[in-house]
């Protein structure tokens, strides 16, 4: 039904990405404080990437660990090219997390940066490995040539999603091809997303709101540029939204219970 009524288009997740390319080639992608890339670049990087990711297989899962970079989108998107489905852990995941992760999807590598934010990522890389073998990618490879040619089934999952984790382990949550690709223009469409927007991602990138609700991914389908604070301070936000002229961003209220605290400690 979704399919008919033209919801659901029959596009692999990794076209959001390849379709702005073709249209918006010079446009900027994505920003960090260290890096900047057009869509052309980004695309044709991925595709690079994506090449080297030799000892992984289509449907094959990898965790995902990076912090909010431009490093973050060039992964995900090569790790789609290459048909293996990211599972999207943050960066605030530890030990515990990750051994559940790997063990539910079984994950064949993991993805992450040598230290951020002041925690040693490889450290504990060592330690899953002990329990869970697997492949640790710290530096993407690139090769020369196209991407993998990926036979994609669109009904079949893109990614996997962490759930908040409230009631135990975080739960992985499958999204499709065909429905994330709706969630992400239909998102872009009633935010009134634009190619002259410029979207902050603050909150980790990873989870389901700044990646998709418009978010990262939602950006990209109209051809605006994203920028990226691994920092989200008001300090560091602030200072990336001046400089790089930022429009939109998504932020989470705060709660009832922690206003009161505050208004409580006021008085």
């Amino acid at each position: 039904a979704y399919r008919a009524a033209g919801y659901w288009t029959g596009r692999p997740l990794d076209s959001v990405l390849r379709d702005a390319a073709k249209a918006w080639p010079e446009r900027t992608a994505v920003i960090d404080s260290d890096a900047r890339y057009t869509y052309r670049e980004l695309d044709d990087l991925a595709d690079r990437v994506a090449a080297g990711f030799k000892d992984i297989t289509p449907g094959q899962r990898v965790l995902l660990q990076l912090p909010n970079s431009c490093r973050f989108a060039l992964t995900l998107f090569a790790l789609l090219r290459a048909g293996a489905i990211p599972v999207m852990c943050l960066p605030g995941h530890r030990l515990a997390e990750l051994r559940h992760f790997a063990e539910v999807s079984q994950a064949v590598a993991l993805v992450i940066a040598d230290t951020a934010g002041g925690f040693d990522y490889r450290a504990m890389a060592d330690e899953l490995v002990q329990t869970h073998p697997m492949q640790v990618i710290t530096e993407l490879v690139t090769e020369s040539g196209a991407a993998p040619s990926v036979d994609v089934d669109t009904g079949s999952p893109a990614l996997l999603l962490v759930s908040g984790g409230t009631t135990g382990a975080p739960k992985l949550i499958p999204r499709t091809h065909d429905d994330y690709v709706y969630n992400v223009t239909a998102s872009a469409a009633l935010c009134g997303l634009t190619a002259d927007d410029v979207y902050l991602v603050a909150l980790p990138a990873a989870h389901n709101f700044p990646l998709a609700c418009p978010g990262l991914l939602g950006a990209m389908s109209v051809g605006a540029a994203t920028v990226f604070t691994a920092d989200p301070s008001p300090e560091s936000a602030f200072a990336a939204m001046a400089q790089h002229g930022v429009t939109v961003t998504a932020l989470v209220p705060r709660s009832e219970e922690h206003t009161s605290e505050l208004q409580s400690h006021h008085d």
